[in-house]
């Protein structure tokens, strides 16, 4: 089946101010984490204040901000921010990057442990259950904006995406990004509902592991916006990924 994307990326519009959907999954997604750790500081599962637990999200939300934006300016668009660097802050104009985040937020969330004596991967183990089903909400909101389609397809199923201005029905891979998170999400939260005895790190890692993985076969489908040698960008980016979750699983081996 072909479909013609006419979804409208906003809710409501007053003037020139408009409330878009990506927006609103964003907040309900980050509410959503913001409840998970709340339910598990309250089961004494995370041993946090109500303070450092507001205090994290602030570290991990302007991680998130910085590395999402710096990793794009970097490896996305390096000569147009080289040309004009000021334009790193104009953050509304768009232009983020998965890997950034990540790294933001991992670095945003391991000072907050140094600053506040806690376990870093404890906590990690925790965060990546809820940012895993986010990220695949968040893709629907990418899918309703009608951008990082797929490549062109033959088949029988695609959408056509008016901004491709090509009239070409394309893979709508943000729905196969959806579905590759919702399916880590399931597997990490199942992991951390029946497994007591598991080590500390171990969800961290396999979340590393399993995301890169799927987000380097997603590529394939996924219209790429830099090549790197063969790679697309978002592969070779996924390598340092899938590696730093193995290193993470011999890492906390060797600290048993």
């Amino acid at each position: 089946m072909i479909y013609r994307h006419n979804l409208d990326p906003a809710i409501l519009r007053f003037g020139n101010v408009e409330i878009r959907w990506y927006g609103l999954i964003y907040i309900l997604g980050f509410v959503l984490s913001y409840l998970f750790l709340r339910h598990c500081q309250q089961k004494k599962i995370l041993k946090i204040s109500d303070d450092d637990l507001l205090d994290l999200f602030f570290y991990c939300f302007f991680g998130l901000t910085i590395g999402a934006r710096l990793f794009y300016a970097l490896f996305y668009n390096f000569s147009y921010y080289w040309t004009f660097p000021h334009k790193i802050f104009f953050v509304w104009e768009g232009g983020f990057s998965f890997h950034g985040a990540l790294v933001g937020v991992i670095l945003g969330g391991f000072l907050f442990c140094r600053q506040r004596k806690k376990d870093f991967f404890s906590l990690a183990d925790l965060m990546v259950i809820p940012v895993s089903g986010v990220l695949g909400i968040g893709r629907i909101g990418n899918f309703i904006n009608g951008e990082l389609w797929g490549r062109a397809t033959n088949g029988d199923w695609g959408v056509i995406f008016p901004q491709a201005f090509d009239e070409v029905a394309r893979h709508p891979s943000q729905l196969y990004e959806f579905l590759k998170n919702e399916i880590i999400f399931v597997i990490l939260l199942s992991i951390f509902l029946k497994s007591k005895k598991r080590k500390k790190g171990f969800l961290f890692a396999l979340f590393l592991i399993l995301y890169g993985s799927f987000r380097f076969l997603v590529e394939f489908v996924r219209e790429p916006e830099i090549y790197l040698g063969p790679l697309t960008m978002g592969q070779a980016l996924c390598i340092p990924m899938i590696l730093g979750g193995f290193f993470v699983l011999g890492f906390r081996k060797s600290k048993r």
